[in-house]
């Protein structure tokens, strides 16, 4: 239950997700339903929709995001591999029989050898369920136990918006056309970027009003990826106000980069205060302890892992 939104257009790649579970018990928790996924043939956004309550309900919260990450980490392989490493680890895992009356899908976007494109992987998965508009090419493979595997490009001014959830319905069409046409303007300025996450965070409010803000949440992150790389993600609040957003789950060829991040920062935080007092005072800044940081990022694990919590 959720709603998921990627837009792939030659200016640039935009994913957005509500944040909520559809169980009463996890309505405080707020989701992080994006995770970064760069190949050595691409870079992009992963979501995913369909899943979350099903695998939280009555637990401590889970991030599959996170599960996401675990499983591909360690793993340097390119989008297609990936891909197919997730359909099996998710075969594996059974996660389609914990979903009941509904699809569950894997969805990324981002520039698959400088293509804008939109990957996309679950159960009776259907050109209607990922609603793709202003599709230039298509090609379809299937996957194996149940699973589907879609591929869409868009070359030239195409844009490609595609939508997945229970939220989507919800969606109108010149909704979607004032998408096509910010996403378009963003060829103007790192500004008029900015407006694209403005807007599917908006759309992501509208869809959970119309809706009665039962399986889709007002709240949602925004990932975008422009076309030479790199990257920004915000996260609204249920008023559409920009907030906190914390780390994204990240993997840049296998490597997990939010946990080595998390791991430098409590030694390169108060090393980085104490250099600017020093320098502030007109000492000699003190050296970095760069045995604790290899040690620090020597523990992270980078073995891939597709088990889900007890």
């Amino acid at each position: 239950m959720t709603l998921v939104i990627s837009v792939a257009s030659k200016h640039g790649a935009w994913q957005v997700a509500d944040r909520r579970y559809g169980s009463p018990a996890s309505r405080s928790f707020l989701a992080t339903k994006i995770c970064r996924l760069d190949t050595p043939d691409s870079f992009g956004l992963i979501a995913y929709s369909g899943l979350g309550a099903l695998l939280r309900q009555g637990k401590t919260p889970f991030e599959l995001s996170g599960w996401i990450q675990k499983t591909l980490r360690g793993r340097k392989m390119s989008l297609d591999q990936t891909v197919v490493c997730l359909r099996d680890a998710a075969v594996k895992r059974k996660i389609a029989s914990r979903v009941v009356n509904q699809t569950h899908l894997f969805q990324w976007v981002g520039f698959r050898d400088e293509v804008p494109t939109v990957e996309s992987l679950g159960t009776n998965l259907t050109m209607q369920q990922t609603n793709l508009r202003n599709k230039v090419q298509s090609t379809k493979k299937l996957g194996q136990s149940g699973y589907g595997w879609e591929r869409h490009e868009t070359r030239g001014s195409g844009v490609l918006i595609a939508t997945h959830g229970s939220g989507q319905r919800y969606l109108r069409q010149k909704e979607l056309n004032r998408l096509i046409k910010l996403s378009n303007e963003a060829r103007r300025s790192r500004d008029h970027a900015r407006r694209v996450d403005a807007y599917l965070s908006h759309l992501v409010k509208t869809a959970s009003r119309r809706e009665g803000n039962v399986t889709v949440g007002p709240e949602c992150v925004v990932g975008a990826v422009p076309p030479d790389g790199g990257g920004w993600h915000q996260a609204f609040d249920g008023m559409g106000h920009r907030c906190n957003s914390g780390m994204l789950p990240t993997l840049a060829n296998g490597m997990p980069v939010d946990d080595i991040i998390k791991a430098m920062l409590p030694i390169l935080k108060p090393h980085m205060e104490e250099s600017l007092k020093a320098l502030r005072e007109g000492r000699k800044s003190p050296l970095l302890d760069e045995d604790a940081l290899r040690n620090a990022t020597e523990s992270i694990d980078d073995e891939p892992d597709d088990a889900f919590p007890n």
